[in-house]
């Protein structure tokens, strides 16, 4: 038996002295929360593609947007520029977003690459909401 090894060994602070645990428990330490936060703002909008199961997080403060494999690992990220969307929508088929905020364009962008496709144009209001139908004939905005 080597001393050596014994010594290095911490016991958890719930022994505390007491002689009836002869065992030492490990002691595990909380690592800070991450939930909520993306790397650069407060999470504002997550959706999750009910096709590939990517998923999608946008902060308002830094107008970032990123793209998330259903394995957890960053696909790809954009940036919205001068507008700050209330509402991000996935495709049915997964392969498109559709976003609206401030500017009062509704935009259609391809993923993962975030290439604008189409633009609907509405001077009158910001998009706080958007809808798909399950054709996606329709979007109620």
């Amino acid at each position: 038996e080597n001393k050596d090894d014994q010594s290095e060994i911490s016991p958890s602070p719930m022994a505390n002295g007491n002689d009836h645990q002869n065992e030492e428990e490990p002691v595990i330490q909380k690592q800070g929360s991450h939930i909520g936060k993306i790397p650069s703002g407060e999470l504002t909008i997550c959706r999750v593609s009910s096709v590939f199961g990517h998923v999608l997080c946008y902060s308002k403060q830094t107008k970032d947007i990123f793209l998330y494999s259903n394995a957890g690992e960053l696909t790809s990220w954009s940036h919205s520029r001068d507008d700050i969307y209330y509402d991000i929508q996935f495709s049915n088929t997964g392969n498109h977003l559709v976003c609206g905020g401030t500017e009062t364009i509704v935009r259609v962008k391809e993923l993962p690459s975030f290439k604008t496709r189409k633009k609907f144009e509405d001077p009158k209001k910001a998009i706080r909401s958007i809808y798909l139908d399950k054709d996606e004939t329709y979007m109620l905005v």
